[in-house]
């Protein structure tokens, strides 16, 4: 069958229900009726619930024209949050919404992205970037607006670890630094859209240099960053096109960093425990009641 093209999963589910076969309609009508629980579910559990098969499940997901089951979630979020807040245009501003509607909607949107970010990370790939690391000479890393918050957040915690990590702030710093770098260094690219523009320029000067690139980004296959990396990770995050400011997307970009820091910290422990204790020891005499 042709892939519906909407937006909206449940729309997706809706509309294309009678064009999919006997196994995947009755998964997608379990979906219609409980997506709540979806949320909260593995591909195991909803196979389980909608006594279908796992394998239907994800065949599913690729006649609507989704990107697996995390993303299926992903898209199931929004649809939610879009019907609580009375299908207001940006999900996150409404015009009478209670305080109690923003902290659910919150917690729903983190909740969601965090569980969906972290399935999708393979430890293959976590190794081969903490490898990366271990033996760069440099290790520059790259944001700007929120994705600079995190960069800046991952430059302190691999500085702690004694890694010689940079965070350039700003294009042209970033430029001159990337410009002298060779194939014994790393940039790690960060931007969620993966359509930053000094992002994608930092990281054509690292490809004529020919350096290895981690990318940090939506997942999504055609994402310009993604495409680029030599290696990439995808947050699992759905932000409104207008909004106060990154929330969950950032969320999802920090427990990335987290699950490399952490990774890196108990793989090398031998080598950065010292780091560890030497970083605390320094700035103990800072700390009030000490």
């Amino acid at each position: 069958m042709e892939p519906v093209k909407i937006t909206g999963a449940l729309e997706r589910i809706s509309s294309s229900i009678n064009l999919l076969t006997n196994s995947e309609a009755k998964i997608a009508q379990w979906i219609l009726d409980h997506p709540q629980e979806v949320l909260h579910s593995t591909v195991r559990d909803v196979a389980k619930a909608s006594k279908g098969s796992e394998s239907a499940v994800i065949r599913l997901c690729k006649s609507i024209d989704i990107e697996g089951f995390a993303m299926l979630k992903v898209l199931l979020t929004a649809d939610i949050v879009r019907q609580e807040g009375q299908h207001n245009e940006f999900e996150e501003i409404t015009a009478h919404s209670s305080f109690d509607d923003i902290v659910r909607q919150l917690q729903l949107g983190a909740i969601t992205t965090i569980q969906s970010t972290v399935r999708e990370i393979h430890e293959k790939d976590i190794e081969c970037i903490t490898e990366w690391m271990k033996h760069s000479h440099r290790i520059v890393i790259f944001g700007v607006g929120a994705s600079g918050v995190v960069a800046k957040d991952f430059h302190q915690k691999l500085v702690r670890l004694g890694l010689p990590a940079i965070y350039p702030e700003d294009f042209h710093q970033a430029a001159t630094i990337v410009g002298q770098l060779s194939t014994m260094d790393l940039l790690i690219a960060i931007s969620y859209s993966g359509l930053t523009t000094d992002t994608l320029e930092i990281v054509d000067i690292a490809k004529g240099r020919n350096v290895k690139i981690v990318g940090i980004t939506h997942f999504y296959t055609k994402n310009p960053l993604w495409e680029q990396a030599t290696q990439a990770l995808g947050v699992m995050s759905m932000e409104p096109q207008t909004r106060v400011g990154a929330t969950h997307s950032i969320i999802g970009s920090l427990i990335l960093i987290d699950v490399i820091t952490l990774y890196f910290a108990n793989r090398y422990f031998s080598d950065v425990y010292d780091n560890l204790n030497a970083s605390r020891a320094a700035v103990a005499g800072h700390i009030k009641g000490r």
